[in-house]
């Protein structure tokens, strides 16, 4: 299904606003905030082991699973790295600074045991998931940016930290609005709980809308009568995952609009997470080799 033509994606372009309206959407967690901070990460690629995908944003195929389910895609080290490039003043109270006391959790049947220390940073706090969850730390990267902005910003507000992967946050408040649950609320509470998810996901398709390797019905937005959905055969686990998370695919006019906003009728999640990693660290449908 050709969407139309896009904008160039220009990664060297910095957007710093986000739209309060549209943030922490979804079901688990599902944030459609504009497209923030980018950046560029050089990467050697090799063809995926993955069907024919077009590079640019194809509603049935987001990520592939080698990329998505890498839980060992960074190091502490080159998380706070690539934090460091993203936010560059060392003063600034942003994410490459942050660090809180985490609890340690035990393994159960989605991650393995997270060992919970004081003054955990936020880099050994993603690495650490990433690696107990089998999540790649690209994508949460990603996903934390795409929700609440905390990699792009600079001085963060406490309520990104608290909500920071949008979990728990469905669109069951007054007008669609985020009605978050409290009890979800921190860093690394926030990242432990959706990386599971994913997992969740995976382990029991049955119990979810959204099924890999068959057609799906996906709306465009919330209002699912004014707005319209379209049929999409989902090739894999990442994918189904994803619209799991944020139940909405991008129409034509958010994907003509390249990082900017579409209609009334737009949705951004899942078009930002794809065009966040592609600018971060290459093609979400190619497999990198090292």
């Amino acid at each position: 299904m050709r969407h139309g033509a896009r904008k160039r994606f220009d990664v060297r372009r910095l957007l710093t606003r986000i739209d309060g309206k549209r943030v922490l959407r979804g079901v688990a967690g599902g944030g459609i905030a504009l497209l923030l901070a980018v950046g560029g990460v050089a990467l050697i690629v090799s063809p995926a082991h993955t069907p024919n995908v077009p590079d640019r944003f194809d509603p049935g195929m987001i990520i592939a699973d080698d990329l998505f389910y890498d839980g060992d895609a960074m190091t502490a080290d080159e998380i706070e790295a690539f934090l460091d490039a993203r936010v560059p003043d060392p003063t600034r109270k942003s994410l490459r600074n942050f660090s809180e006391d985490t609890e340690t959790r035990p393994a159960d049947d989605y991650c393995d045991d997270f060992s919970g220390k004081k003054h955990h940073t936020a880099a050994e706090i993603i690495a650490q998931v990433g690696e107990a969850c089998g999540i790649s730390q690209r994508a949460l990267l990603v996903i934390l940016q795409k929700e609440t902005a905390l990699v792009g910003l600079r001085e963060p507000e406490s309520w990104r930290y608290d909500r920071a992967m949008g979990y728990a946050c469905p669109d069951s408040g007054p007008n669609r609005s985020a009605n978050c649950d409290e009890d979800f609320y921190g860093f690394a509470n926030q990242l432990y709980w959706g990386a599971r998810q994913y997992q969740v996901y995976r382990q029991h398709p049955e119990n979810f809308n959204y099924r890999p390797f068959k057609m799906n019905t996906i709306q465009y937005h919330p209002d699912r009568d004014r707005c319209g959905v379209s049929d999409v055969y989902i090739m894999n686990w990442a994918t189904a995952g994803l619209y799991n998370y944020t139940p909405y695919q991008p129409n034509l006019s958010a994907l003509a609009a390249g990082q900017g906003e579409g209609d009334e009728c737009s949705t951004y999640g899942n078009r930002n997470f794809y065009d966040l990693y592609k600018a971060w660290f290459g093609d979400p449908h190619v497999v990198h080799q090292e």
